[in-house]
């Protein structure tokens, strides 16, 4: 069976080593500031182009910005926004009445515990201090 050479530091190996790793260590920053500005420089590229491409030509893009700009479906979406805050208002004022329903018939009793004399707040069970 072959025996297993031992590794040898010998001092042309290291020196070999230490010279790659002092290439690796300067030339990286360089690369990547070389990749980083390609990347840049590809992308205006690109958009550059795409953007002679499509000068002076009517585009869905352009229909697209004409059809948001249009006053009725600004009107539209104020309408469907309205609408979506008043049913959220609506919820919102069921859950507190529910939560004011729960919370008030558990104080009421602990008021009495504490003071069977002390007058009541007017809330119904309701969670409403009924007609005004």
């Amino acid at each position: 069976m072959a025996k297993r050479r031992e590794k040898d530091d010998g001092p042309e190996q290291d020196d070999a080593h230490q010279m790659r790793f002092l290439l690796v260590e300067k030339g990286a920053p360089v690369v990547e500031v070389a990749v980083r500005w390609g990347i840049i420089a590809l992308i205006v590229f690109f958009v550059t182009d795409c953007i002679k491409s499509l000068a002076g030509l009517q585009t869905a893009a352009t229909i697209g910005i004409r059809f948001l700009a249009d006053v009725r479906v600004s009107e539209a979406l104020a309408w469907i926004f309205g609408a979506g805050g008043v049913g959220y208002g609506m919820q919102q004022r069921g859950l507190r009445r529910r939560d004011t329903k729960q919370m008030g018939s558990r104080l009421r009793k602990y008021e009495k515990l504490i003071d069977p004399g002390r007058s009541s707040t007017d809330l119904d069970s309701q969670g409403d201090y009924g007609e005004d």
